[in-house]
């Protein structure tokens, strides 16, 4: 496998180097590096003839640092069971100066390109994934496999996978080694496909398919699930396990980095998420060292978690271990901490999205008194320690939007905004729209209030907008004949016709109080000239 990778490196290396990887497909696992199986596995299994999705040229790039791989020791031991070289591996530190935005993206454990790979000539070929949330197919892709729940990603692949791959000829040793690796991910993620746990029948199913082409089966016989009781993959679970969790080196920053998402709302705000295997109490004491380096590292990662994104909104950090103080001695655990900066867009309204966290069933908080002298800052024990990042993410996001948007409704409403000019503002409250339209019709109290609330504020922005484009109406800018007659002033204009352009793809009420502002203005002999900018800008207004 390691000749296969290595090859595979040195061409696309080659070719990106030579702005020439049009016919490449960067093959994505998410950004906390623990779905490398996955990658490694689909780019190799997607060359196969036959194969679900054919592709050409893949590479498997790993959405890290090549240092960080040292802050996941089980991966570095996953591979090594596999024989697989790391140095043989892609990522992104090796090639983030030089990618391609047109490139082909192959996503697996993850369904949206994370912001560094994003552009408008991207193409999304494949995905296959376990999470909730997903949008709808992209148009682009070959692949769409999209299933929850289910216990492990690497589980999906092998499906995905299993029956080209029993059909072709497959040398021993890149076969033994993708078996390796995606059999590993599914234990780690089903803990040894633990009976009552996340394992789902594709797990299982799955687990039967790869255990006799891997290195922990013994291939000269049919041992299942149901007669191996998973026995034979008992000591490598537990090496992995051990692996995970010894993170007694780590400081604060490497903890929060390990296993870490930056994820952004409909509405822009930036959040990081990080798992912890520690408890609170013994990170501070004992990785950190005291309360005050804790609450100093916190504000440094949340001012620049390494993603080269800006700071974050808020920051979530979900801990979980096992109890020794607890009567068995290894009773599960889990915390959750908050944290908003005060350069946050969410700054001033901490208070509420606590209330809203707080009065999550699911979850069901309670307040830890870590005596914490950071502000804006809370922690809780989960009393439901099954809930993980998939059940809280979407709380902390949701939460997160309904209060920026309100927070901005508020100081408008007290004039200390003194003009919104932004399209992020604006995108804020439409969603805040969404939901509320979501919930009932456009008669609803709800999507009234909305509107109600919202029309001030963007009567100023429409306002401010048409009084610069009533200045470059009157000199004809948008006269066909004289478009380039002040090329300046039309770059200004251009850029305010799209935020309009834009918001009226988010909400018809939008545009129609648009056209309402456009209507009432007195240069309205012009004002065709000016819709069909407006339309040439973004087609897509024509379909509201």
């Amino acid at each position: 496998m390691n000749r296969v990778l290595a090859a595979t490196r040195s061409r696309f290396i080659a070719d990106l180097n030579a702005n020439s990887i049009k016919n490449w497909t960067i093959v994505l696992g998410n950004q906390a590096s623990d779905s490398l199986a996955s990658s490694i596995a689909f780019s190799y299994l997607s060359t196969l003839k036959d194969s679900p999705v054919v592709l050409k040229n893949t590479v498997p790039v790993i959405q890290s640092t090549r240092e960080d791989l040292n802050l996941r020791p089980e991966n570095k031991l996953a591979l090594s069971n596999a024989k697989i070289d790391p140095s043989q591996l892609t990522f992104y530190s090796d090639i983030s100066q030089n990618i391609d935005p047109a490139t082909n993206y192959a996503l697996v454990d993850h369904f949206a390109l994370d912001n560094q790979w994003k552009s408008p000539e991207s193409d999304i070929v494949a995905v296959i994934d376990h999470h909730d949330g997903a949008p709808e197919r992209h148009p682009s892709a070959l692949l769409w496999d999209i299933r929850t729940p289910v216990g492990s990603c690497a589980s999906l692949v092998t499906d995905n996978f299993k029956k080209v791959w029993s059909q072709s000829e497959i040398e021993i040793d890149i076969e033994r080694s993708i078996a390796d690796l995606l059999i590993q991910a599914i234990i780690i993620d089903t803990n040894n496909l633990k009976e009552g746990g996340k394992a789902q029948p594709v797990d299982y199913e799955a687990y039967d398919f790869l255990l006799p082409r891997s290195s922990f089966g013994d291939d000269a016989t049919s041992m299942t699930v149901s007669t191996a009781s998973n026995t034979l993959t008992a000591g490598v679970f537990n090496n992995l396990s051990d692996s995970k969790n010894d993170v007694s080196a780590l400081n604060t920053t490497q903890l929060l980095k390990r296993d870490y998402k930056r994820v952004y709302t409909n509405d822009g705000l930036s959040v990081g998420l990080a798992s912890v295997p520690l408890s609170l109490d013994t990170w501070i004491e004992e990785n950190a060292g005291d309360m005050a380096i804790f609450e100093k590292e916190i504000q440094k990662f949340t001012s620049d978690d390494g993603k080269d994104e800006g700071p974050l909104d808020l920051l979530g950090i979900g801990t979980s271990y096992h109890d020794k103080n607890s009567k068995s001695g290894h009773k599960h655990r889990r915390e959750l901490l908050l944290h908003v900066p005060m350069s946050s867009k969410l700054a001033g309204v901490f208070g509420k999205l606590r209330e809203g966290i707080e009065s999550n069933e699911i979850l069901k908080l309670k307040v830890k008194d870590l005596h914490l002298d950071l502000a804006d800052t809370v922690a809780y024990t989960q009393k439901n320690s099954d809930a993980t990042r998939k059940q809280y993410m979407p709380a902390i996001l949701s939460m997160g939007s309904q209060h920026m948007a309100s927070s901005i409704l508020e100081a408008h409403k007290e004039r200390k905004a003194k003009k919104v000019s932004s399209l992020y503002t604006l995108h804020a409250l439409v969603q805040q729209g969404h939901r509320a339209i979501r919930k009932g019709s456009r008669e609803s109290d709800d999507w009234k209030t909305f509107l109600s609330a919202i029309e001030s504020i963007l009567g100023d922005f429409f306002d401010e907008s048409i009084k610069r484009l009533d200045r470059e109406l009157k000199v004809g800018l948008f006269d066909e004949t004289s478009l380039n007659v002040n090329p300046k002033l039309k770059e200004k204009s251009l850029k305010i016709l799209k935020m309009w352009s834009q918001m009226g793809i988010f909400n018809k009420p939008l545009l129609e109080i648009l056209m309402e502002k456009i209507n009432n203005n007195k240069n309205i002999l012009e004002k065709g000239a000016f819709i069909n900018l407006l339309i040439t800008l973004d087609k897509s207004v024509l379909t509201l």
